[in-house]
């Protein structure tokens, strides 16, 4: 399966670099620190360092939620008891359930980059070409039964 986003370790990579990048156009002046100074800035990137791993794991719980709930979405979606078909503006189907994919007898993946208006009845071509229409003209949520 292919990622959308990049990995943690090529992001943290991405980070790393563009952090000694920084610090190579504004390097600190360690040497002209006392000794206080640098416990102190020690002190400051130790609570720095475990804001980050808190952060972090705060962020990899909301992963964790998000993929959760993306789960649990497409199973309401693929185990609906209605044919889903979301399809572009120019009514080509990007997406089908499992229910609409049996309903016109065409495997799912098959579905994909096909024109809806191929399923669809001669007598209902003009209702699904309006719909396409008043769907892409307005914000509200459209449905139509062809």
């Amino acid at each position: 399966m292919s990622q959308k986003h990049p990995s943690r370790s090529k992001l943290t990579s991405t980070l790393r670099e563009r952090a000694k990048a920084a610090l190579r156009i504004a390097p600190p002046d360690i040497a002209g620190m006392s000794a206080g100074e640098i416990q102190k800035l020690v002190h400051e990137l130790q609570e720095h360092q475990i804001e980050l791993r808190i952060q972090n794991e705060q962020l990899l719980a909301s992963q964790a939620d998000l993929a959760q709930s993306r789960d649990r979405f497409n199973d309401l979606y693929d185990l609906a008891p209605v044919g889903y078909v979301t399809t572009d503006q120019n009514g080509t189907i990007v997406e089908a359930n499992l229910t609409a994919a049996r309903m016109l007898g065409v495997e799912r993946q098959k579905l994909v980059c096909r024109k809806l208006t191929q399923f669809v009845a001669p007598a209902g071509q003009d209702a699904l070409y309006h719909h396409l229409r008043a769907a892409l003209d307005c914000e509200d949520r459209q449905a139509c039964d062809v």
